[in-house]
């Protein structure tokens, strides 16, 4: 199966309260996906699945927004 998508990144600001990001693209697999926190220094750290944040609608078509 191939998907088609122009859109392969999104970036949140974050305000310290906001628990919940939509992914705006279909992803097969949780792996597809990588959460990378950057700080205010631009330092970039790349958050662990299941510890740092979860991650749910892999292959559900009717997620992405």
């Amino acid at each position: 199966m191939t998907i088609s998508s122009t859109t392969n990144r999104c970036t949140y600001g974050g305000n310290g309260s906001t628990k919940a990001f939509a992914v705006p693209f279909l992803f097969i697999a949780e792996a597809d996906v990588q959460a990378v926190l950057r700080g205010i220094d631009g330092a970039e750290h790349v958050l662990d699945r299941g510890v740092d944040y979860m991650l749910e609608g892999a292959g559900d078509a009717t997620a992405a927004p």
